[in-house]
């Protein structure tokens, strides 16, 4: 398809890397090329490392049977706080990329997995350009016109990745992608308000629309996922200084729709 669309002149045949030092700015097309910012692929894999870390700790401490709510802080997540809140920082200004806390080429147990999640979401970030692309949407149209071409953007996207698979596991992988993707939007606003979009669907709405459309039948696949958008979840809520009453939940799915509704609450309240 992509060969066939390249051949046609609809999209070209490379993804244009925007490598000035400006702030966080959100993956665009022309119409007929695709460009992802420096910053925003930053912010993106710090997401992805971020929530995969704390996803993994807490759910070895379940599987242990000792996790209360709280992980001990250890090298891993220490790191992980660190390069997401370097990130969360480019909201503001630029900072090249430290090293020094966190090198993707590295050994770090968790470096090999990061890298997968982080193909995966660019994976999903590229397909819904792409679809602007090869769809001809126009920016030059009503409100809900370019609001409906969103929706059916992020709905090719996930019909290009995961519509031909029946894999529970690959499933996952791509799920933690798609995931990841989600909450990033969400860590890239500098003002809460922005939660609260004109052109798409609200960044919590989108993200929530996202993971319906992905069918997990393995427990154990689907549970991950979404103990992974919970810690993406609950990393907003602290980021922004909103209420998380103590609750206890019979279900990962119960936690999730009670973290959006505290994310809905939070957004009528701006």
């Amino acid at each position: 398809m992509q060969l066939e669309d390249i051949s046609n002149g609809k999209v070209k045949d490379y993804i244009r890397i925007l490598m000035d030092d400006d702030t966080i700015s959100s993956p665009f097309t022309d119409g007929v090329s695709i460009t992802l910012p420096k910053c925003y692929l930053y912010l993106l894999y710090s997401t992805c490392y971020f929530c995969f870390v704390y996803t993994e700790k807490i759910m070895e401490l379940e599987d242990n049977e000792t996790y209360n709510g709280y992980i001990i802080p250890d090298e891993f997540t220490e790191k992980a706080k660190c390069i997401i809140n370097y990130s969360l920082e480019l909201r503001n200004r630029f900072i090249p990329w430290p090293l020094d806390i966190l090198d993707p080429e590295s050994d770090n147990i968790f470096i090999k997995d990061t890298n997968v999640i982080f193909a995966y979401s660019l994976a999903y970030i590229y397909f819904h350009e792409y679809a602007h692309a090869k769809l001809k949407h126009s920016a030059d149209t009503t409100s809900d016109t370019i609001l409906q071409q969103e929706i059916d953007a992020d709905n090719f996207s996930l019909d290009i990745i995961l519509g031909n698979i029946d894999d529970d596991r690959i499933k996952r992988d791509y799920g933690i992608g798609v995931a990841c993707a989600g909450i990033s939007m969400l860590f890239a606003i500098s003002d809460p308000s922005i939660i609260r979009q004109r052109n798409h669907p609200d960044l919590d709405i989108r993200l929530a629309n996202s993971m319906s459309y992905i069918n997990i039948s393995g427990k154990k696949e689907n549970y991950y996922v979404y103990k992974l958008l919970t810690v993406g979840l609950t990393a907003f809520c602290d980021i922004y200084k909103v209420n998380i009453p103590s609750t206890i939940y019979d279900t990962i799915e119960d936690h999730y729709t009670d973290l959006l509704r505290i994310v809905q609450e939070f957004k009528d309240k701006l």
